[in-house]
């Protein structure tokens, strides 16, 4: 194990070649670290043997051998704790990992494996070529490139792009404009209620739920499937009293249905899966 005493929240750079990780961004004075095999073979304990753990400054290292980037050998376990608000910078080649808790802004980049990340404050960057991708919450812009695999988020607080070859793109509470891509997957957009949301899939089905008291542009057009929405363009503001913003609702379609409703209308709005 290896533990660092850090003066605030710092910058990690985990770099993984295979095996699997789980970092918890808590509050804490202290940066923890723990490297095991992943199994017993003798590639994998040398592989744990020569992974550097560093901190240099205010950055974190943790990075497996480069060797393991060409042939795969051996995978290693790491966990780790470090301070709440930290930024991370996370590349894995055959892994899964596991950011959780609360980070100030974070870039991952994964070849294979799932990518599970907490809350983060400022903006985020995903690129997978295979793997689901799994957010709770962003608090600035958000950008993920997928190209095999789901991505769900829980809540986008600024705008949002989402790009997938083949996976479905659900977003639960869309907080700012969204842009969604998928050549073969569905698309789900809830809870949106200012700037534009566009939604493109050559094959699967789009759902797209407005807040109440939200003025409505729509644009919607499928070649081979069926329309339906409870909206009218230009909805009236909610009875509250709060004021009234607009919403540009762009959607196109080659094979699939495509919901427009009203938020209260759509099922699982503003809930991730467990």
């Amino acid at each position: 194990m290896h533990e660092f005493q850090t003066k605030g929240p710092i910058a990690l750079s985990l770099r993984l070649s295979g095996g699997a990780a789980t970092v918890t961004a808590e509050e804490r004075d202290t940066a923890v670290v723990t490297v095991e095999p992943n199994d017993n073979s003798e590639a994998s304990r040398k592989q744990a043997e020569e992974t550097r753990v560093a901190l240099e400054g205010d950055r974190l290292i943790i990075h497996t051998p480069e060797g393991g980037w060409i042939w795969r050998r051996g995978s290693v376990r790491v966990t780790a704790q470090v301070p709440v608000d930290s930024a991370f910078q996370c590349t894995v080649a055959s892994a899964d990992a596991i950011l959780g808790g609360r980070w100030r802004e974070g870039n991952a980049n994964s070849a294979s494996g799932d990518l599970e990340i907490g809350a983060v404050t400022g903006s985020l960057s995903v690129v997978t070529a295979s793997g689901d991708v799994r957010i709770e919450a962003v608090g600035r812009d958000l950008n993920v490139k997928s190209a095999s695999g789901d991505v769900e988020i829980g809540s986008i607080g600024g705008d949002a792009s989402l790009t997938s070859a083949s996976g479905d793109l659900t977003v639960h509470d869309t907080g700012g404009s969204a842009t969604a891509r998928t050549a073969s997957g569905d698309i789900e957009l809830s809870r949106a209620r200012t700037g534009e949301v566009r939604a493109q899939t050559a094959s699967g089905d789009v759902q797209i739920s407005v807040l109440p008291g939200t003025g409505v542009y729509m644009d919607v057009n499928t070649l081979s499937g069926g329309t339906h929405s409870d909206l009218h363009v230009g909805d009236a503001p909610s009875p509250t009293g709060t004021s009234k913003t607009t919403l540009s609702v762009r959607v196109h379609t080659a094979s699939g249905d495509v919901s427009v409703l009203r938020a209260h209308a759509a099922n699982g709005d503003a809930q991730m899966t467990a």
